[in-house]
C-alpha cells in the first residue's frame, strides 16, 4: 500500500511540473504591436526602416509599373481602444516609390 501511495504521489508531482512548462520553449518571443502605433509610425518609412521594425514581410506584391508595392504581415496586434490582443492580425503596407504611404490593420 505504501508503494502505491509513493508511486501515485510521484506521478502527481511529475505531472504538475510538466504542466507548468512553457509551451514556447526554445522559441523567440514575438512582440505585440499597437494598432494605432503602426498606423502613425509606419507612413513615411522606407523599405529598410520597415524591415528593421517588423522584420521580413510574409507576402509581397505589386503593380505592373513597379511604383506601387504591397507588403503583408501577420503579427499580434493590440487594439488600444478595447485592450484586446488579436493574434495573426493582417497588416497591409502600401509603398509608393519605396516609401510607405498607407497602412491597413485588420484585427483577426
Amino acid at each position: 500500500m505504501n508503494k502505491l501511495i509513493l508511486i501515485v504521489s510521484s506521478l502527481a508531482v511529475v505531472f504538475s511540473c510538466g504542466c507548468q512548462t512553457s509551451t514556447n520553449f526554445g522559441k523567440q518571443e514575438e512582440p505585440v504591436y499597437g494598432k494605432r502605433n503602426l498606423e502613425i509610425l509606419l507612413p513615411g518609412k522606407n523599405y529598410q526602416e520597415v524591415v528593421e521594425m517588423l522584420g521580413q514581410p510574409n507576402g509581397a506584391g505589386g503593380d505592373a509599373s513597379g511604383l506601387l508595392v504591397t507588403w503583408e504581415y501577420r503579427r499580434e496586434v493590440l487594439d488600444q481602444a478595447t485592450g484586446l490582443t488579436f493574434y495573426l492580425s493582417r497588416i497591409l503596407l502600401t509603398f509608393e516609390k519605396g516609401i510607405c504611404v498607407d497602412v491597413q490593420v485588420e484585427l483577426l
